[in-house]
């Protein structure tokens, strides 16, 4: 804030998050923001000019941005946007033999709502699956059939986000992450339900977990060494060891336990997949896969190999498959629509007969008002 005839400007919030627009009350007494400080969606925040008291709006307005307070009939319109993503399944026989092509049937929707449904993740079964979804108005942790029915919602954080979800090889647990201001931390939760257990115990940045393949360890990533790097913890909780020294953003083990995929930041975007020995070792560029660069979030590590979703400059994505067998990347199937690129949008069965992918549906933006705001 800063007086209309120039002056030393004096700042009112400092807790360094994205604030996308900004309104005087009538009063001039307050201000009305918009900020992700408390997780991914934006929402409403009044903060007084005079001391600096913060607290927020309504809890049931999310996803916002932009607001802007009429001066005298006392209306707040503000702008409410969310994407519409849906988790559809593709069945086949399964990995083809060598140089056989692979065989997915036409996509259908399993989970599909009106909101956010995105980052699924198979049990070792391929069963049943975890995803994430907003549909009660957060994103909580929620698990299905893999054809979605029996969905059940398995967290319940309140204004926290939930994400990242994994399950555990023995499919007895699932790890993920869960976000709250400038923290995030890793949980359990059993599949079944009940209450949820935090393992991290060092305050700051813990997210993305992933399982060693005995499940006695959780690699995750945190900045606690200054940088985004892979760390390792025991399952049960405790202290952590850091496991990659050259800059990391997300892991996922090998199934045979002997190396650790991840992936790191590039000049062309996020990411590239590296690897690196289970036991420590040389961190190494997957070679057959420089060529597809970036790589967000949606790729993973069966047994046979490694599949992922890589951007492209035209057309719709298409899904690959790294053999490591052959050493040869061959094309999956390609999306429909566009993924969301910012959360996991792709999952493979063990046995390679079923795969998940998110699709953007919607991108919904609405222009709000509420009457008599105060």
């Amino acid at each position: 804030m800063v007086a209309a005839t120039g002056g030393h400007a004096r700042q009112l919030t400092f807790d360094g998050q994205l604030t996308t627009g900004a309104t005087w009350t009538s009063n001039s007494r307050e201000i009305v923001f918009a900020s992700s400080r408390n997780k991914a969606q934006g929402e409403l925040w009044r903060i007084s000019v005079s001391n600096g008291a913060l607290q927020p709006l309504s809890p049931a307005v999310r996803s916002v941005s932009f607001p802007s307070i009429s001066r005298e009939r006392r209306r707040l319109a503000f702008s409410e946007s969310w994407t519409d993503s849906n988790i559809h399944l593709r069945t086949g026989p399964g990995f083809p033999r060598a140089g056989m092509p692979w065989q997915f049937n036409e996509p259908v929707g399993v989970v599909v709502s009106t909101r956010a449904d995105h980052s699924p993740a198979f049990p070792p079964d391929g069963e049943r699956m975890v995803f994430v979804s907003d549909r009660s108005g957060n994103e909580e942790i929620c698990t299905s059939r893999r054809d979605g029915s029996e969905a059940v919602q398995l967290t319940s954080f309140g204004n926290k986000s939930a994400g990242s979800p994994r399950w555990s090889p023995d499919g007895k647990n699932i790890a993920f992450d869960v976000w709250s201001s400038n923290e995030s931390n890793i949980y359990l939760v059993k599949p079944h339900g009940g209450a949820a257990g935090r393992l991290s115990e060092e305050p700051g940045e813990s997210w993305m977990p992933s399982w060693s393949q005995d499940g006695e360890s959780i690699y995750f990533t945190s900045r606690r060494s200054g940088a985004r790097e892979i760390w390792k913890m025991p399952a049960t909780g405790g202290a952590a060891t850091q496991v990659t020294h050259a800059g990391a953003y997300e892991a996922h083990a090998a199934p045979d336990g002997k190396a650790i995929y991840f992936t790191r930041s590039t000049p062309a975007g996020c990411c590239a997949i590296w690897s690196l020995p289970a036991g420590g070792g040389p961190e190494q560029p997957v070679r057959e896969l420089e060529r597809f660069v970036p790589v967000s979030r949606s790729w993973g590590v069966v047994n046979e190999g490694i599949y992922f979703i890589s951007k492209q400059a035209k057309g719709l994505p298409m899904v690959r498959f790294l053999s490591f067998a052959t050493g040869e990347v061959a094309g999956i199937t390609r999306l429909n629509r566009e993924p969301g690129w910012i959360f996991p949008s792709l999952a493979l069965s063990p046995d390679g007969r079923y795969l998940l992918t998110v699709q953007i549906d919607r991108e919904v933006n609405d222009l709000m008002m509420v009457e008599n705001f105060r």
